[in-house]
């Protein structure tokens, strides 16, 4: 059966479906672009959009999580801690309060589980950390700790 075929004529019908391939991908790219289709690509940055209401409503928001339970007047248990990280975990974040929003809930985490000491104290000093960071949230948050400890 392979003795009539001629290995000239199959290495150019390999090169021919090679190059037509690559001219039908280029074709559907183009294609693509025309229709305004433009990919995202794994390692660029997205830029989200920023939303100011999101922004100015987020403080007021953790505030007010945190407040919830200083005004309680009662000790905060782990239990009052499980609550409040399920409720962190439930805020809308903006973009420019991720990094702090992951700290908290991280943080919070660590109290509630009952860790060892070392661990405690290092989600304690980052807490402490962030009273510094954020001005808005350094009142709250100190009455917070205190009444953790």
């Amino acid at each position: 059966m392979w003795r009539g075929l001629n290995w000239n004529k199959i290495i150019f019908l390999g090169i021919f479906l090679a190059v037509v391939s690559m001219l039908a991908a280029v074709n559907f790219i183009f294609e693509l672009s025309l229709k305004g289709y433009r990919p995202v690509w794994r390692n660029t940055a997205v830029q989200q959009p920023v939303n100011s209401q999101l922004e100015a409503d987020y403080p007021k928001q953790i505030n007010g999580l945190f407040q919830k339970y200083i005004l309680s007047n009662a000790p905060i248990t782990t239990d009052h801690l499980t609550q409040l990280n399920e409720e962190l975990l439930t805020v809308k974040v903006p973009a420019k309060y991720k990094r702090l929003h992951w700290q908290l809930v991280k943080d919070l985490d660590v109290l509630k589980t009952g860790a060892d000491q070392t661990a405690r104290k290092a989600a304690y000093a980052e807490l402490q950390s962030l009273q510094d960071q954020y001005l808005w949230l350094s009142k709250t948050l100190a009455q917070f700790l205190l009444a953790i400890y």
